[in-house]
């Protein structure tokens, strides 16, 4: 790693990124833990305190004491202090610019880049624009950057683009932007860019800059993941009517606008209905679920996700605890640990509010009530049971679905997003693999191989 002043950690969710960066940070140099998601504030605060004791972790909460504390790193830079902020107290893009100076060798950590790396609201942006100015700081003050991410390209190449941008990736990988734009297919439209097949050549650009290895290299002692589908039937005639009305609307559309304005996030009347009808229906697949199929799962600890708080409320009158939006760390924390410790067996949670920092790795069995349309998001869920610790034989992975072309549309444009993320995060993977590292990364991949070994040998601990 010594070689490699600025590097992106995208191995798997529950793989120990977090661990792993903690073994490979500089010894005696301080550290900035950037914690794009606040409540992995926490996890950094256990983990440092279980594998690099030496160091004192102060953590900020609030803008001001974000900005005392990097003003007293830059006056009395203290060797073995690491600071843990999040985006959201970050001080003013120009107090940056102008004011702060990061002692020198310094290592600066990203960790969950994908939440402020988008350019989709303007707050996002801004805290975008300072994290950029922080990493670029650290970098020509002779420190390093380590950007974490398990999805680190999830509705559109854009994110990829803005990840490797605001790290200084860009030119060490695509070049320039007209480069990562061809390399990706990408066209001007009508609407905006409209984003096409990569080529084959983007992984091996990715492959400079990016360590991303598979599961089954990284965590070969996990058990196998098998999917499944639950059949709920027919919807009844309102809702179906409503769908079939929703889904033709859809079709009307140009799929390049589609894409282009990635409809389902945007403000528009279409966008208003499509978010109506589908937390109408993750409330009839609910109480469906409840009524067919959640029997089959009575006798075993199991996780039901869903994207709308409706189904917890559902849920938690057939005795399931929840996990969802508006909790803090301390009371998701308490839910995972009497769901770990055994004493109880049924948890409920949001994709959006537990797809980082906890662990539910008692369960073998999850099931997606609704699924996000971003898929990467219902994969960071999985990692709550798919992560290191998992101690059953067989991991099983359900979807309710019901019996209508909307949920088949639904299907085609997940494995779409999926398929975008095998052409290019999965290709580097697979050469990464077979051994094809670029020579600045091999001593971060002696390091992390060394590690895995140790790690094996104290999972318990882990």
């Amino acid at each position: 790693m010594s070689s490699m002043d600025s590097v992106v950690n995208a191995n798997p969710t529950g793989s120990g990124k977090t661990v792993e960066t903690l073994m490979t940070v500089r010894p005696g140099r301080p550290v900035i833990v950037v914690a794009c998601v606040p409540i992995a504030k926490m996890p950094w605060m256990q983990m440092t305190k279980n594998w690099r004791p030496e160091y004192n972790v102060i953590v900020a909460k609030s803008k001001a004491e974000c900005l005392e504390f990097l003003r007293d790193m830059s006056n009395h830079p203290r060797e073995t202090t690491m600071y843990i902020l999040n985006p959201e107290i970050l001080p003013p893009f120009q107090w940056i610019e102008g004011s702060w100076f990061p002692p020198e060798g310094c290592t600066i950590v990203t960790d969950e880049a994908q939440e402020v790396s988008g350019q989709s609201n303007r707050e996002k942006g801004n805290q975008a624009a300072k994290w950029q100015e922080l990493v670029g700081k650290v970098l020509r003050n002779k420190g390093r950057s380590i950007i974490l991410t398990a999805t680190p390209l999830e509705l559109s190449p854009m994110q990829l683009y803005n990840i490797l941008k605001t790290g200084r990736l860009l030119e060490s990988s695509f070049g320039s932007w007209i480069k990562f734009k061809e390399e990706f297919g990408a066209i001007e439209g009508p609407y905006g860019i409209l984003w096409g097949d990569p080529k084959g050549s983007c992984a091996q650009y990715l492959n400079k800059v990016m360590i991303a290895r598979s599961r089954d290299v990284i965590m070969p002692f996990l058990p196998k993941i098998k999917r499944f589908k639950i059949n709920l039937g027919k919807l009844s005639l309102a809702i179906a009517r409503d769908s079939e009305e929703v889904l033709e609307e859809l079709l009307k559309l140009n799929e390049d606008v589609v894409a282009a304005l990635s409809l389902v996030r945007q403000d528009s009347k279409l966008a208003r209905k499509i978010a109506s009808l589908r937390r109408i229906l993750a409330i009839e697949k609910t109480r469906r679920f409840f009524q067919e199929a959640a029997s089959r799962f009575a006798r075993v600890p199991h996780i039901l996700a869903t994207c709308h708080r409706d189904p917890c409320d559902i849920a938690a009158e057939h005795g399931y605890e929840i996990i969802r939006g508006g909790m803090t760390f301390a009371q998701k924390a308490k839910v995972c640990n009497r769901f770990q410790e055994g004493k109880i067996n049924k948890v409920i949670l949001t994709v959006r509010a537990a797809g980082t920092s906890i662990t539910l790795n008692r369960a073998s069995v999850l099931v997606f009530l609704d699924e996000d349309w971003n898929p990467q998001k219902n994969y960071q869920v999985e990692g709550r049971l798919d992560r290191i610790g998992q101690a059953n034989d067989l991991i099983r992975m359900f979807s309710c679905q019901f019996d209508h072309p909307l949920e088949t549309h639904l299907q085609v444009r997940l494995e779409e997003r999926r398929r975008l993320v095998n052409r290019t995060i999965g290709k580097v993977k697979e050469m990464q693999d077979r051994g094809e590292i670029p020579d600045p990364l091999l001593d971060l991949e002696t390091a992390l191989v060394s590690l895995r070994s140790q790690r094996q040998e104290t999972e318990e601990d882990l």
